[in-house]
């Protein structure tokens, strides 16, 4: 879990690299106290070599390697600490639209997302993320699948008829 936090943070920051002592603040914050005896750069150590989820990208500088497995870490962060009126909140950012296609993928239903983000965003103007939230969203109930479709397609009917 501790590198779905780590994601989290660093997707929150908008930042891809982070530093020993960043990782290690975090660490110290969210596990720490349950693993006292465990030396944080032994952890890091195994996560770089060992693991190769952790990249050394310089002088002190880590990374998480390719942005789409960060924003998948972050949005496995978003489900641990079951926070999803955060992705409310960014969906209107870029950076935050495909840890939210994660985060739709990974609960399975995109039903209590979009009632949250439809009361109060409205319906996304981009239809091709609404597409993907309801392509990830493979239990998202009937009526929220019916809704949306209609939803859309009321939308580019409206746009149709006031085309110049």
């Amino acid at each position: 879990r501790y590198l779905t936090y780590l994601a989290l943070s660093l997707h929150k920051g908008k930042d891809r690299i982070f530093t020993n002592s960043k990782a290690e603040a975090l660490w110290n914050q969210i596990l720490g106290q349950h693993y006292s005896t465990v030396i944080f750069s032994d952890v890091l150590s195994e996560l770089v070599d060992a693991n190769n989820v952790v990249f050394h990208e310089g002088d002190n500088q880590y990374s998480l390697g390719h942005l789409s497995y960060q924003e998948y870490l972050a949005a496995l962060g978003v489900v641990y600490t079951q926070n999803f009126k955060l992705l409310v909140e960014k969906v209107s950012e870029a950076w935050w639209r495909e840890v939210i296609v994660f985060y739709v993928g990974i609960i399975g239903d995109s039903s209590g997302f979009l009632d949250k983000l439809l009361e109060q965003h409205g319906i996304p103007e981009d239809k091709t993320f609404v597409a993907a939230l309801q392509a990830e969203g493979t239990y998202t109930t009937n009526l929220t699948r019916d809704f949306m479709r209609d939803a859309l397609e009321e939308e580019c009917d409206w746009d149709d008829n006031f085309d110049l």
